[in-house]
């Protein structure tokens, strides 16, 4: 039983690089940034950052506050837990004044 708790855990962390990977990406394409040149302003090789784009190798934690940061959204945006892309890990919210 065990086995399968951890596979499950694998899995849904596999699907979270993935979705991570796959946003930084679209950040990427959008700001027109290479892999080469994003890579060396966050820190990470050429090689590991297009495995970590494909889903293929993890992100840390400090890996991805770093690429948010960068890429001016929040570390939620990121994760896929909203839509809302708001500057430097800032959500847009509305004002009812």
């Amino acid at each position: 039983m065990e086995t399968q708790q951890q596979n499950r855990v694998q899995a849904v962390k596999r699907q979270m690089d993935a979705e991570v990977g796959r946003r930084v990406h679209m950040l990427m394409w959008d700001q027109q940034l290479t892999q080469t040149s994003f890579g060396e302003r966050v820190g990470i090789d050429q090689s590991s950052l297009a495995k970590k784009l494909r889903g293929q190798r993890g992100w840390s934690l400090d890996e991805v506050a770093t690429v948010a940061a960068e890429l001016g959204v929040s570390v939620s945006y990121l994760f896929g837990e909203t839509d809302g892309v708001g500057p430097a890990g800032i959500e847009p919210t509305t004002s009812t004044v």
